[in-house]
């Protein structure tokens, strides 16, 4: 194991002491982080992008989509100003993209790839510095801590991005602004160039496109598909082809004049595998740590250790359903795991408040393996009296192996359902139609729904209709509203007798889909 897995590793218990669910921001992330997805949604999965678009260098020339990842997050952090507190990973970078100084389609396609992911809690720019962390242990890399928060810029930043005609007096005084010393640059650069390449169609003068083939030509920076040092040492031992220091063209070597510019003492102790590790790993950090200075970032976010997620109280024939999962680092194929909930009234009527689980599943990416960790789900699906309905739930823990069973209920608290007024029905709810159901105990003067379409800004806000076709049962009227064409999640509203009651952030694609069980 490498130095900055032990160190993030260690910090684990420390970190999470203060976690409590729900936390939604710390939710998102670290689901994006260790599970690789985004609002438990099997196709809004971010390792999958890394692991079949964005692979280290596995694209018919070669082209590396964790280096556009990388570079999108660099490009973006890039127009900080260390002066006086601008700027910095902000998702400027969107606004940005006409730019000279952020040529290359590699740009489209990250942008791309990453936008699936924002949503009302999660900013589109903490979705980039995830994809730096996912890159890097997909790439074989090192482990990035990420820390959540960062706000999404409303306007372009200002011209700034280093490009490789500039001297090297230029780049250092950006990399200044950036919160770089010059050691610190020439570190950076190669950690960001130890992955991906040139691409004919961004800098034709430097790589030649191939005759009779519209695709890009694309020359990598140094011979392995890792990110890791070898890009220092062919520099060092004379045998790299990476265009930046090779080039005829002595004006665009910028990797050349940046390597050599304190006579190789920083490049020769990157020379060394931990040393280079361990940098990387600090200064991709900074990088994407680089943000405006009126933006607070969170702590470290580790995995939780036993974390709840995909909790929905919906509608069924007779009764409530409850859905939830619970999700553990490791694997226990004699693990028995028991869910339990009491009613409004602080107990159990029916003295069935308990059920064993549906469905059991492995979620670990290569983050969690990279930190030996197998992640492993739990779901249930419980049928709740409607009448006496649930206040909370937890969980009994039963390792098989002789020890004493545990009780996980969110440090005494239990996971607190906060209303069953306004429930959203996904399972009569379709592509085209969301259905919500209300209690009927007294007739709502408003249900309504704020809408986030596929991303952390509110696009609109709609009413709901009583539905046409769908009869009243057990103590609940249906409402519905029809929205074609996009997938989005949503806050759900119902106005009754001069309360109003919400369901935060559900998510269309659970009409369609059981992507937790």
């Amino acid at each position: 194991m490498k130095a900055s897995l032990f160190a993030l590793s260690a910090s684990l218990a420390v970190v999470n002491a203060t976690y409590h669910w729900p936390s939604p921001l710390i939710d998102q992330v670290e689901g994006l982080l260790f599970e690789g997805r985004g609002e438990g949604r099997p196709d809004n999965d971010l390792l999958d992008l890394v692991g079949k678009l964005a692979q280290c260098q596995s694209g018919t020339f070669g082209e590396s989509g964790a280096a556009e990842w990388i570079r999108f997050a660099y490009h973006d952090a890039a127009t900080h100003n260390v002066d006086d507190g601008t700027g910095g990973l902000d998702n400027s970078l969107l606004l940005e993209l006409d730019r000279d100084e952020n040529v290359g389609v590699g740009m489209k396609h990250a942008k791309a790839d990453f936008g699936h992911f924002p949503n009302k809690y999660l900013s589109f720019s903490d979705v980039t510095a995830v994809g730096v962390a996912l890159a890097s242990a997909e790439c074989e890399g090192p482990i990035v801590p990420i820390r959540a928060g960062r706000l999404d810029a409303a306007v372009a930043g200002p011209f700034g991005v280093p490009t490789p005609d500039q001297t090297l007096a230029e780049h250092t005084e950006s990399f200044r602004l950036q919160g770089f010393n010059p050691e610190e640059m020439i570190a950076l650069t190669a950690c960001g160039h130890s992955v991906g390449g040139v691409r004919s169609n961004d800098f034709p003068a430097m790589v030649p496109g191939i005759p009779g083939v519209a695709a890009d030509n694309f020359i990598l920076f140094d011979t392995t598909t890792a990110l890791d040092n070898t890009v220092v040492r062919e520099y060092l031992d004379g045998t790299t082809k990476n265009p930046l220091v090779v080039d005829k063209n002595a004006t665009l070597i910028s990797d050349f004049r940046i390597f050599s510019s304190d006579g190789n003492v920083t490049m020769n102790k990157l020379a060394d595998p931990e040393t280079f590790d361990q940098t990387c790993s600090r200064l991709l950090a900074q990088m994407i740590d680089t943000v405006p200075s009126n933006v607070q970032l969170t702590d470290v976010i580790n995995p939780i250790p036993h974390k709840v997620d995909g909790v929905q109280l919906s509608i069924g024939a007779n009764n409530l359903l409850l859905r939830a999962s619970l999700r553990f680092l490791d694997r226990n194929d004699n693990r028995n795991v028991t869910i339990h909930w009491e009613d409004k009234a602080g107990g159990c009527a029916s003295n069935e408040c308990s059920a064993s689980l549906i469905n059991f599943r492995e979620v670990t990416t290569t983050l969690s393996a990279r930190l030996g960790l197998f992640v492993t789900k739990y779901d249930f699906q419980v049928g709740v009296n409607a009448t006496t309905s649930l206040s909370k739930f937890w969980f009994t823990v039963d390792e098989g192996d002789g020890s004493a069973s545990i009780t996980l209920d969110n440090d005494g608290t239990g996971y607190v359902i906060e209303q069953d007024t306004v429930l959203y029905v996904p399972n009569s709810s379709t592509s085209l139609t969301t259905v919500v159901a209300v209690r009927n105990a007294v007739p709502p003067m408003r249900v309504f729904m704020d809408i986030y379409a596929r991303g952390p800004v509110l696009t609109t806000t709609v009413d709901f209709t009583p539905a046409t076709g769908i009869a009243s049962r057990i103590g609940y009227d249906f409402y519905t509203f029809d929205y074609t064409g996009v997938d989005f999640t949503f806050d759900l509203h119902a106005l009754v007798d001069g309360t109003t009651y919400t369901e935060d952030m559900r998510n269309t694609y659970f009409a369609t889909n059981n992507p937790d069980f």
